[in-house]
């Protein structure tokens, strides 16, 4: 699930979006929410964030909806939460 991850983003996006993912496993989250557990990796730049977010997005692995990031799938979710929540 997170080969095509691994595959096209550079190393430092995809640490950052196993982190991403790994704390929406847990519960939607809006960008504030997730920016304090990310910031240190995205050198305090939120137009990074908001980039990787879309690619997120893009690749449809999560959506959003009222200002809420989550998985597109349940099962995605949880999934991630068993093999990455300790990204978190």
């Amino acid at each position: 699930m997170h080969s095509r991850l691994k595959r096209f983003l550079p190393k430092n996006e995809y640490s950052t979006a196993k982190k991403i993912l790994a704390h929406l496993s847990a519960d939607p989250m809006t960008f504030n929410d997730l920016w304090p557990y990310i910031r240190e990796q995205v050198n305090n730049d939120k137009e990074t964030m908001h980039k990787l977010l879309k690619r997120l997005t893009d690749e449809c692995y999560i959506t959003i909806e009222m200002g809420l990031y989550r998985f597109v799938s349940p099962m995605l979710a949880d999934w991630w939460k068993n093999s990455y929540g300790w990204e978190t």
